[in-house]
């Protein structure tokens, strides 16, 4: 009786070989290179003394309100960057929810991880929360940008609208990120 085991093992190697061929070949492969962000309108690196205190939202007691967003940690989980974002309400409404999509870009605007969401729920007026997000196969020392685009706000059960000088924006951590807001794409 032959021996088949050699004849799979050949058939095998061709069968990789071939195969490899076509996963490999540029034909077959993407050549497109990704677009680059193109930023809106908003400060990457806003001025000390700018807009961050004026009158931002006008609720139905004149009071002022701000939002302070802190990318307060990160760092290598296994082999993941893990980003712990932070919100404070330093209004004095309460938030009911606070949805935005983080996705992250390379230190040259381009795509590096997909949009995830991080919501915040339940915040009391004063209060600090923190969210955390893990990005697969992507590490700390790769990271230029993280984008955050807000979706929704309800403050004291009524949806409000979004803008981006509700927002201040810090990075905390001792990496070069830069923490962005309402980033728009082409």
């Amino acid at each position: 009786m032959p021996d088949y085991s050699t004849y799979r093992y050949a058939l095998f190697v061709i069968l990789f070989l071939f195969f490899g061929q076509l996963h490999f070949n540029p034909l077959f492969g993407q050549e497109l290179k990704p677009k680059l962000a193109e930023f809106g309108p908003e400060l990457l690196k806003p001025q000390p003394d700018s807009v961050r205190y004026q009158s931002f939202y006008a609720t139905e007691n004149d009071q002022d309100s701000i939002f302070l967003i802190q990318l307060t940690n990160l760092s290598t989980f296994y082999q993941s960057a893990r980003l712990i974002v932070s919100l404070t309400n330093k209004s004095k409404e309460h938030i009911d929810h606070l949805w935005f999509q983080l996705r992250l870009l390379t230190p040259q605007a381009e795509f590096l991880y997909r949009e995830q969401p991080v919501m915040f729920t339940n915040i009391e007026p004063g209060q600090k929360v923190s969210y955390e997000v893990l990005c697969e196969s992507i590490y700390p020392k790769d990271i230029g940008y993280v984008v955050l685009r807000p979706e929704l706000i309800e403050l004291n059960r009524k949806e409000k609208p979004l803008e981006t000088r509700l927002f201040e924006m810090q990075n905390m951590t001792g990496f070069p990120v830069k923490v962005v807001l309402n980033t728009r794409f082409q």
